[in-house]
């Protein structure tokens, strides 16, 4: 029981190890991607950035498509007006990736 329980408290640090990091990656993104620095992703700024394959190949490795930016850009901003803060572009993400994994979740139970 102690060694189930030492696997559980390792597998919960390197998950919440591996959502640091996801997080800090997401700032970076976000603040490269805030070409203006008013601390909001425009759609043009969006679009910009995922104009790039390696982001676009990374956001997969997340489980999210980012061919469509206009269609990701509004999942993420939720009918917000006047662009998309940090916080909100990270938290849409970290909403969307969990959406991929209900979903596949969701093909393997079926």
């Amino acid at each position: 029981l102690s060694h189930a329980s030492a696997d559980t408290e390792m597998m919960l640090n390197e998950r919440a190890k591996a959502t640091r990091n996801m997080e800090k990656n997401l700032l970076a993104l976000f603040q490269t991607a805030d070409l203006n620095d008013d601390g909001l992703l425009t759609e043009d700024e969006f679009t910009e950035i995922l104009s790039n394959e390696k982001i676009q190949l990374w956001l997969g490795m997340l489980g999210i498509d980012g061919s469509d930016a206009h269609d990701l850009y509004q999942a993420l901003t939720c009918d917000q007006v006047g662009g998309l803060p940090c916080d909100s572009f990270v938290y849409g993400v970290k909403r969307l990736k969990g959406e991929a994994r209900a979903q596949d979740l969701i093909a393997v139970v079926n």
